[in-house]
């Protein structure tokens, strides 16, 4: 199949989640076939199970010396507790080293069907067309029950908790705060997409914590706060996040409390909303500019069921924001007094740097 999907330049992606493909218009029942085909009948050959299982499980054991992926999976876990949300991304070596082929079988049996499926095309052809040749495609491909998993609820947590893990061959400091935080069908979702911009998800210098932490005190290079972009299904997060010097925790900690709680005492400036505002409304074409993006769009609209009004919504809402909104949904929805805090660099259990032997002369 990559044979006959490269040989007329196209793209072929797969994954746990479900494929891609993208072809020119007069190779679409070609791309449209092969997709389909994965979809239905995946097989998992041994010898390219055995590969790709060896592939992750370096990728578990490379995780657990890097820093920055250390602390962000301490975090996730810390803060979503029992929630699926809350396992690594790559599972674990004492999980991944036992599957086999038949497991990865049955979990596509189970999941790759019909009524759990949504499909996107975007491009240059008739919908009628599209449509009876999907049909076909789908034919024979068998229904099944399968209903959603019962999974825990994601509590706030109570208290401060600080976990900090001590690597000290690691040249910098990685940081990660928060707390849960909305699902995609908050009604604060919009409040709260501007505040991010606001606050911690700018571009360039222009949000708070960039503008103080990376601009002003030149402290890093990446500085981040959101709560929107990883709202779905199920709750996402709040995450403030820096790499810096393992000498500069105290600081960037006391920093990133000092403008939580700005944001929440006092309203931001009008300038600053209006300025969100207009980077929102203005990058928005940017997201729809290619047929990747529309089909991107369409996908996420089905999913959380946003409407196909959406981007008439979305500008609505967005422009509606005022700075008392941004105040308001900031108050109701972050919590600097109950949060999770996780680093992993060379500091000791206190947070302070540690003493470095010189090297040998």
């Amino acid at each position: 199949m990559a044979g006959m999907i490269e040989s007329v330049g196209g793209v072929l992606n797969l994954g746990s989640s479900g494929g891609a493909v993208k072809v020119l218009t007069p190779q679409r029942s070609l791309g449209l076939g092969l997709l389909f085909e994965c979809l239905k009948d995946a097989n998992f050959p041994k010898d390219s199970f055995a590969r790709e299982r060896e592939k992750l499980l370096n990728e578990i054991d490379d995780a657990e010396q890097r820093p920055d992926l250390k602390a962000r999976m301490t975090y996730r876990k810390l803060v979503y507790g029992k929630h699926p949300h809350g396992r690594p991304d790559f599972g674990t070596r004492a999980t991944v080293v036992k599957l086999t082929p038949d497991d990865c079988a049955a979990f596509h049996k189970k999941v790759f069907v019909p009524n759990n499926t949504t499909v996107a095309i975007v491009g240059d052809f008739d919908s009628k067309e599209v449509i009876e040749e999907v049909k076909k495609l789908t034919a024979d491909w068998k229904k099944s029950e399968i209903g959603k998993p019962n999974l825990p609820e994601v509590a706030k947590p109570e208290g401060f908790t600080q976990r900090i893990l001590t690597m000290p061959d690691a040249s910098q400091l990685h940081f990660y705060m928060g707390h849960p935080g909305i699902r995609r069908q908050d009604p604060d979702y919009f409040k709260l997409h501007v505040m991010d911009y606001v606050l911690g998800t700018g571009p360039g210098f222009t949000d708070r914590l960039s503008a103080r932490l990376r601009d002003r005190e030149g402290l890093a290079y990446t500085v981040t706060a959101n709560i929107t972009s990883g709202a779905g299904e199920e709750p996402g997060l709040f995450t403030c996040y820096i790499g810096t010097e393992p000498g500069k925790f105290a600081k960037v900690k006391g920093m990133f409390l000092e403008e939580l709680k700005r944001i929440r005492a006092e309203k931001p400036t009008d300038e600053e909303v209006e300025n969100a505002k207009k980077y929102l409304l203005g990058s928005m074409p940017f997201q729809v500019s290619t047929t990747d993006h529309v089909a991107a769009q369409l996908l996420m609209v089905e999913r959380y069921k946003l409407g196909l009004n959406y981007l008439e919504d979305y500008r609505k809402a967005v422009a509606a924001v005022t700075p008392e909104d941004v105040q308001a949904a900031a108050k109701k929805h972050l919590d600097p007094d109950n949060m999770i805090l996780v680093v992993a660099g060379a500091v000791d259990g206190d947070g302070k740097e540690l003493n470095k032997a010189p090297a040998p002369k």
